[in-house]
């Protein structure tokens, strides 16, 4: 009965995407700065690059990502994605745009061994690399970066032949143990006060 309750009032939250000034409500699941929310499952959007973003909504429009029943937050995505046209797209571009933050050029302190995995493609700094679609990942929520590590680890992410740089993260998350996940996860979100459990 819970889950057919929280079903409907999903249904109706993400039915009705957009604020009444026309501007789409991303913030209602990711925060009124777009800084993440854990309770919603969604991540900070506000340190990402447009580019980034609207490659990940083609994603879920495509179903490349949420195939998981485990993944409800992204099962929610991809329904509210599915919904939106180019216009709408472009006014929750528009809305990340205007919130946009900027990393800190320099990387915190107590660096893993395990970063120089991750240099390569999203930078010496966590900045991210529209080129090679690696978003920033440095300020990101660390509960959501740990979340999925482990989804491309089980191949909840990077299977379709058509991601390639899906495929290339599912591929390097497979170098890394559980406790390297963990501390990634921790020093590329210290910017951000939640904590993996």
């Amino acid at each position: 009965m819970m889950k057919i309750l929280i079903i409907l009032l999903t249904s109706l939250i993400f039915v009705t995407p957009f604020a009444t000034s026309g501007e789409l409500n991303c913030q209602m699941c990711h925060g009124s700065h777009l800084q993440g929310n854990v309770v919603t499952g969604a991540p900070a959007l506000n340190n990402l690059s447009t580019n980034y973003i609207e490659a990940q909504l083609n994603a879920f429009k495509q179903a490349f990502r949420a195939k998981s029943a485990k993944d409800q937050a992204g099962l929610d995505m991809r329904v509210v994605a599915m919904q939106l046209s180019q216009q709408e797209i472009a006014a929750a571009l528009a809305l990340v745009k205007k919130l946009r933050v900027t990393n800190a050029s320099s990387k915190p302190s107590n660096i893993p061994a395990s970063w120089q995995t991750c240099v390569a493609c999203h930078g010496a700094n966590g900045e991210g690399n529209d080129s090679l679609n690696a978003p920033a990942i440095m300020g990101q929520q660390p509960w959501y970066l740990f979340k999925q590590l482990h989804d491309y680890q089980e191949g909840q992410r990077g299977m379709e032949p058509a991601d390639e740089a899906g495929q290339l993260m599912r591929q390097t998350s497979l170098l890394l143990s559980a406790e390297e996940i963990k501390q990634l996860s921790q020093f590329l979100g210290q910017s951000n006060k939640t904590e993996i459990k």
